[in-house]
């Protein structure tokens, strides 16, 4: 388990250290985002851990979609992964997303597989599951670093570790 999720955060970087030489070259966005935020777990015994948690993620955006979009709004898709964590809990989705937007504002949904980790017993169980994530998200596009707040709800089909987000992050 801890070997994927290595693997995917290495991916992840070696994308973001690909990107930057032609990031240097020329001003368009690589589609690289980078955020991190508060979670706050949904379920009693995750939140008796700790209430709020410290998380963070990754998206890489993979395209445009043209399907006949309003003047001043687009659609793309993304991939993401994130990482929640607090004692015996984690939920670490490596999702594919749909992103709408309207000049600033954004809505996402996304769906793939968590990387899921929670006390069982006397022990604990890791499991990869279904995960999907929910958001509602705003860009602030000043200076040559523009950076973005998001709400979002994660979301698995193992309820002890879904909850909401508050994220911010900067685009590059």
């Amino acid at each position: 388990m801890k070997k994927i999720i290595t693997l995917a955060v290495v991916t992840a970087l070696s994308s973001l250290v690909a990107i930057s030489p032609a990031n240097a070259q020329e001003s368009k966005s690589s589609g690289v985002s980078v955020r991190a935020g508060l979670f706050f777990p949904s379920a009693t015994n995750a939140s008796n851990v700790g209430k709020n948690w410290f998380g963070f993620g990754l998206e890489y955006k993979l395209g445009d979609l043209n399907m006949g979009a309003q003047k001043g709004s687009n659609a793309s898709y993304s991939v993401s992964i994130d990482m929640f964590s607090k004692g015996d809990f984690r939920n670490a989705p490596l999702l594919l997303n749909y992103i709408s937007r309207t000049e600033n504002i954004y809505y996402k949904a996304g769906a793939g597989v968590s990387f899921l980790k929670y006390p069982i017993g006397g022990g604990t169980e890791s499991k990869t599951d279904f995960g999907y994530q929910l958001a509602i998200g705003y860009d602030f596009n000043k200076g040559n670093m523009p950076y973005f707040a998001e709400v979002v709800w994660f979301g698995s089909s193992k309820s002890e570790v879904n909850g909401l987000a508050l994220m911010g992050g900067v685009r590059f």
